[in-house]
Parts: structure tokens; C-alpha cells; sequence
């Protein structure tokens, strides 16, 4: 008897030898190596000054021996050619570069905290780290852009959201801002029976997809296919990473802005010196912060993150660069923590948040604003911190 014919459309033929899940399998792997390319040809994350920043000191490697990362108080008022001219005076060669950017998250600052390690290459000898405090929660006005997508690789994901759940079981709980938008849809109806640290955590890994799977990164991945660096590359290599709150302020009033957010903040504190000096003298009695109302959202919650700097220390000893934590002259954090700072992370802890130890980097004369120093204060800072990075040095010997 002859075998009946074959149904070339039958879903088995149409299979063939692999079958379905065997395509899938295929079609998965890749889907998954399309990504990887992808984001190994993209420019840097972050955009703007951030996508800057990781662009030029991944093509500098080995040009670097010492990094400072943190807020725009470290963007502001680190200038290499200060710290490096004061280190030389003390009898240590230093080349160093300012990664320091604007209104990051605490994890943020560990995800680029690991990228200088890799970048740095084995002349990378310190890294300078602001202590910051955390917000386990994004901005909800700032949730999905570049800036806090591009973090979000799997590690820092789940650190973050495991802070999340950490923060909601704390004494008080965590608090959860609603966003304006998606506040009525029936997703965010049915997470507002969710525990706060829940429906933190679920945006962490949401922020997580929108990363792997490039969504809304696609000029990113072009400029990057087509060789063309970002806009800022070239000025951040010009002063290796720093630019006063002056000059940005100029260029901005040179292109006609004359209502920007720096010239705003420059007269608001100019009108208001006498409540900055209030502001400071609480902050030689009290646990305060003054500086950031202006630019940070203030309902949302910070927690010490203490365990985010230990898994950095952890991370320099094994790459054989130093790390050292600074406090900022911008605030005061919790005086207490500042003070276990060194025993609990068994690194350099230099303190300048005191008016009284440091009463220049308070005088008003050398600010730019409440929370940032002008262009001669930041250079003031950076010859004290090169002392002081010297002054432990001496001290471990």
C-alpha cells in the first residue's frame, strides 16, 4: 500500500525536524543575540552629560589614575588640574577625572562606580565616592527616560528592588509617591492594593525590559552603528569632566536664555542670603539637608544605603584601587552614620560638611548657589581634598 501523501501545510510539516519549540528555541537565541549586538554598538546610556562622561572615559583607559563620582555638589566642585597641582605639592603624581553628574540615584552611582573599575584599566589607582543617601523610589515625573533606564542592567535591578523591600518592612515603612500619569489605568489601579515596596520594586524590573529590550534606544544604537559620539564628548575632555556653575550659566545667557535654571538659582540666593546663613547655622546642631529643595523632589524617602558602599569597598579591594568616601560641604547628612562611615566600610572617610572646621566653604562669597560652590570655592575644595587624601596616606604609613 503507497503512504498517503504529505500535507505540506499541516503544522508539523511546516515545522520540520526541529519542531515548534525547537524554532522557538532558535528564534529566542536569536532575538537575544540581536540585543546583545545592539547594546554592545549603542552609545552610552544616560544621555546627555551622563552617555558624555562613560563615552569619553571608556576611550581614555589607562589615562586616569584617579576618579572622583557623585552629585553635581562633586560635578561642581572637583577640578583636576587643582587636586593634581596640590597632590604634586604633597609628592603624589596624580592624573585625575571628574564623573561626577547631576541628581543621580545612590545605585546609579554603583552601576558607574563599577564601570570606571572596568574602564580604568590597571593604572586606575583611587576612586573618590560622595556619600549619598537612597531613594528607593525613581522620580515618578522622571520614570522611563534615558537617565534612569540605562542603570537598570540585572544586578542594580535586583538591588534595587531589594532595597525597596527593605525600605517598606523599616520602622515607618516606605512610602509610595502615585505618579501624575497611568494613575488610573487598570494596571495602576489593581498595584495600588500592592504594598509600596512591591510596586517599587515591579517599576525597577519594568525599567529593567525597557533596557534589555532597547525600547526607545533605537538613534542611540544608530549614532553608535554610524560612529558618532555624543555632543558633550569633546567638552568633557576639555576639562576633564568639570565645568563651573559660571561658566554653564554663561553659555547659557550668551544663546539668549536669560531665564534659565542656573540664573534662577543664582538670584534666588543672592535675595536670600540671609536665610542660607540660618540654614547653616542649624546645620552645626542639627541633622539637616538645605542645598537640594530646589532641583530634588523632596517627598521622596532616603535611607542610609549603607550596604550599597560596602558592596563598593568589597569591589575596589578585589580590583586593588582604593576607595575613599566623601562628605560633601553641601548638607549633613546623619552624624552618627558619617561617624561609623570608616569602621564599618574599613576605608578613608573624609568629613567637610562642618562650618566650623571649614568655614571658607561656607562663606557665601564662595558659593554658587545654597548647595554648590563657585568656580574658586570648588577650586578651594579640590586643593583640601588633595590634602587631606594625602594627610591619610601619611596616617597609614
Amino acid at each position: 500500500m503507497n503512504a498517503a501523501p504529505s500535507n505540506p501545510y499541516s503544522p508539523a510539516e511546516r515545522a520540520g525536524p526541529l519542531g515548534v519549540l525547537g524554532r522557538l528555541a532558535v528564534f529566542s537565541m536569536g532575538f537575544a543575540l540581536a540585543l546583545a549586538l545592539y547594546h554592545s554598538w549603542a552609545v552610552p546610556g544616560g544621555g546627555g552629560l551622563v552617555g558624555a562622561k562613560q563615552e569619553h572615559f571608556a576611550r581614555a583607559r589607562g589615562r586616569y589614575d584617579t576618579v572622583v563620582l557623585g552629585t553635581s555638589h562633586f560635578y561642581r566642585s572637583f577640578v583636576p588640574e587643582e587636586f593634581d597641582r596640590a597632590a604634586a605639592e604633597g609628592g603624589l603624581s596624580s592624573s585625575s577625572f571628574n564623573f561626577g553628574i547631576q541628581l543621580p540615584n545612590l545605585i546609579e552611582l554603583d552601576y558607574l562606580f563599577h564601570r570606571v573599575l572596568e574602564q580604568g584599566g590597571e593604572g586606575l589607582q583611587r576612586v573618590f565616592v560622595q556619600y549619598y543617601e537612597l531613594t528607593p523610589q525613581i522620580d515618578p515625573n522622571q520614570a522611563f527616560i534615558e537617565r534612569n533606564v540605562y542603570w537598570h542592567d540585572w544586578a542594580r535591578t535586583r538591588l534595587a528592588a531589594g532595597f525597596a523591600l527593605a525600605a517598606d518592612r523599616s520602622p515607618g515603612g516606605l512610602r509610595y509617591l502615585e505618579p501624575s500619569r497611568g494613575k488610573y489605568s487598570a494596571l495602576g489601579v489593581l498595584q495600588r492594593w500592592a504594598p509600596a515596596g512591591w510596586r517599587v520594586a515591579i517599576e525597577h524590573y519594568q525599567h529593567f525590559l525597557t533596557r534589555a529590550l532597547l525600547i526607545g534606544r533605537g538613534r542611540a544604537v544608530a549614532r553608535g552603528l554610524l560612529g558618532r559620539e555624543s555632543g558633550l564628548t569633546a567638552g568633557v575632555a576639555q576639562g576633564r569632566g568639570y565645568l563651573s556653575l559660571e561658566e554653564e550659566n554663561q553659555r547659557l545667557l550668551a544663546r539668549g536664555l536669560d531665564e534659565n535654571s542656573y540664573q534662577r538659582r543664582r538670584q534666588h540666593f543672592l535675595e536670600n542670603r540671609d536665610a542660607y546663613q540660618r540654614s547653616l547655622e542649624a546645620l552645626r546642631t542639627e541633622e539637616v539637608h538645605f542645598g537640594d529643595e530646589e532641583w530634588m523632589l523632596a517627598d521622596l524617602q532616603r535611607f542610609a544605603g549603607l550596604e550599597v558602599y560596602q558592596g563598593m569597598a568589597r569591589a575596589a579591594r578585589e580590583r586593588g584601587v582604593e576607595l575613599i568616601v566623601v562628605v560633601m560641604p553641601a548638607n549633613s547628612c546623619s552624624r552618627v552614620l558619617e561617624a561609623r562611615l570608616a569602621v564599618e566600610l574599613g576605608v578613608p572617610v573624609l568629613r567637610f560638611n562642618d562650618p566650623d572646621r571649614y568655614p571658607d566653604l561656607y562663606d557665601p562669597d564662595l558659593r554658587f548657589d545654597s548647595g554648590h560652590l563657585s568656580d574658586e570655592g570648588a577650586r578651594l575644595f579640590s586643593r583640601l581634598l588633595a590634602q587631606r587624601y594625602l594627610e591619610t596616606r601619611e596616617g597609614s604609613q
